[in-house]
């Protein structure tokens, strides 16, 4: 092997997985996109899904992040379910607050 620099991927992982911390590990932010590719694991009350920002004129997703929903998240969309009478589903539009994590194994996800 030539005298190449580089580092594993699993420490890659680390700096990112620690510059997320640093940086998200106090904010929450106010998002507003459309729901896709949603699973709901009802024996374990956990939402997951990607929320996607689509172009206004061709439809083309633009921006897309993985979500996940758990305990607290989950109750609320049980909530919005109640209240509004409307599924929870894919292609729905929808302001929600989220944090930004990072799992060395997961990835990125709100």
């Amino acid at each position: 092997m030539t005298n190449l620099k580089y580092i594993s991927l699993s420490e890659l992982n680390q700096k990112i997985e620690e510059h997320i911390n640093l940086h998200f590990s106090d904010l929450f932010f106010w998002v507003l996109a459309e729901v896709s590719s949603h699973k709901f694991y009802q024996n374990s009350d956990r939402h997951y899904f990607d929320l996607v920002e689509k172009s206004k004129d061709s439809n083309i997703e633009t921006a897309k992040l993985k979500a996940k929903s758990w305990s607290e998240g989950s109750e609320a969309i049980k909530m919005f379910e109640k209240n509004t009478g409307q599924k929870f589903q894919n292609g729905l539009q929808v302001l929600v607050q989220v944090k930004v994590e990072y799992h060395k194994i997961y990835g990125l996800s709100l």
